[in-house]
């Protein structure tokens, strides 16, 4: 048999207790990038293919990590995508450092078209684009990966060719993991975006072969797909 709550006890208990009238803190602010709709978006706006200055342009502005703001599960290809964002950075800094390093005579000195310069800038665009496209693509309960320091001083310095030959090396190996990562992707949208991704790249490494190395872009039938896909971050 229970026994009766003597609720005059309790009452008198609870009066000898420290009372707090602090407010209950804030919510902390969210980061307005988590919002898939904010900024420029990629396939509607022209940042991504003509912006033509030195600056970093959104969202490569912006390069801390983006919380999740959402407590649930995580969406099936978050950590796929976590993975190519960050590889994605990468990218995108690098080909910033060409904008920002070079101009078109530096290009023009070796001999090359004098649109060199703007292929590489409108190559930065199409990255900024696929930052934001990748940033968009992780669920709101992921965190998404935001940028490291980068140093390719010694990798390219102030030698625009040696940054010619790194970017090629770059498209091919873009070409390669996207590639892999379309069979690693479960959802069907992803194995679409990526695959439309994968296109562009294709675009950049032509350009490369034809405008830059008068080279025959045709190698084969098929592209190789890296066998490694989620490997990415160690080639």
């Amino acid at each position: 048999m229970l026994n009766r709550i003597d609720l005059s006890a309790i009452a008198a208990l609870l009066l000898l207790l420290p009372i707090s009238t602090s407010a209950a803190p804030a919510p902390a602010p969210t980061n307005p990038l988590s919002d898939p709709n904010y900024g420029p978006i990629p396939g509607e706006s022209q940042l991504y293919n003509d912006y033509t200055g030195k600056a970093p342009p959104f969202p490569a502005n912006v390069t801390q990590p983006i919380a999740a703001t959402h407590p649930g599960c995580p969406a099936p290809d978050d950590q796929l995508w976590q993975n190519l964002l960050s590889a994605e950075w990468i990218i995108y800094s690098f080909y910033q450092y060409g904008v920002s390093h070079f101009n078109t005579s530096s290009f023009t000195a070796l001999g090359l078209p004098n649109t060199t310069y703007t292929r590489i800038t409108e190559i930065r665009d199409n990255e900024a684009g696929h930052l934001r496209l990748f940033q968009t693509q992780i669920s709101a309960a992921s965190v998404k990966p935001g940028a490291c320091a980068y140093d390719f001083s010694s990798l390219v310095g102030d030698n625009p060719e040696a940054f010619l030959g790194a970017a090629t090396l770059i498209e091919i190996a873009s070409m390669l993991f996207l590639t892999g990562l379309v069979q690693s992707a479960e959802l069907d949208a992803a194995k679409g975006a990526l695959t439309a991704v994968s296109q562009v790249e294709t675009r950049h490494e032509v350009w490369a072969l034809l405008d830059v190395w008068g080279a025959d872009p045709f190698g084969g039938p098929s592209d190789t797909a890296f066998p490694y896909p989620t490997a990415i971050l160690e080639l």
